[in-house]
């Protein structure tokens, strides 16, 4: 059995290995956030960040292209962080075409899927997505479509080229199949 004095004397000497120890986790967490800011100063050189400006615009929540002033506040700080902040008004404008477009595609195709839902697990099941061929210079489908790209409106339908040229005309549909991609 241990005395006091040994006991204390070991108790001192665990007490002074946790401290070492505690003094390397702090030098290794300063290693750490070193590394991290190492890191993200290549993530910046990968990814260019977007300059932020004195003045930008955006599109409202009334599908209304405006300008304002970045003084760095919360709003503009979350518009430039979703993407919703443009050099130009033209920019802005071509951003809210788009997005319009995109949801009139979404409608076409919901109303062709007759309430259906796509399953990219069913190999059998043909899907078709719209695209713009820059070489041959035209609208065309890609099927059988038995992947999932980001952004992308799929139909069940055969005609769905067919009616997006219709009610969306086919030179607003090149422009949001050039301008999208």
């Amino acid at each position: 059995m241990l005395n006091n004095k040994k006991v204390n004397e070991k108790i001192d000497e665990l007490i002074g290995k946790i401290d070492e120890l505690q003094a390397q986790i702090k030098l290794e967490k300063v290693e750490l956030g070193k590394m991290n800011l190492e890191l993200i100063g290549l993530k910046k050189e990968i990814v260019p960040i977007r300059k932020r400006l004195d003045y930008y615009w955006f599109i409202a929540e009334t599908n209304y292209i405006s300008q304002a002033k970045d003084s760095g506040l919360f709003l503009d700080v979350s518009r430039y962080n979703i993407g919703n902040y443009y050099t130009t008004r033209e920019e802005a404008n071509g951003a809210l075409d788009c997005q319009l477009i995109h949801t009139n595609l979404s409608g076409i195709a919901l109303g062709l899927n007759e309430g259906v839902e796509i399953d990219f697990e069913n190999f059998s099941q043909h899907k078709y997505a719209l695209g713009y061929n820059y070489k041959a210079n035209k609208i065309y489908y890609h099927n059988p479509c038995d992947f999932m790209q980001f952004d992308c409106i799929y139909c069940l339908s055969v005609d769905f080229k067919y009616y997006a040229i219709k009610y969306i005309g086919e030179e607003e549909l090149i422009k949001y199949l050039k301008y999208k991609r």
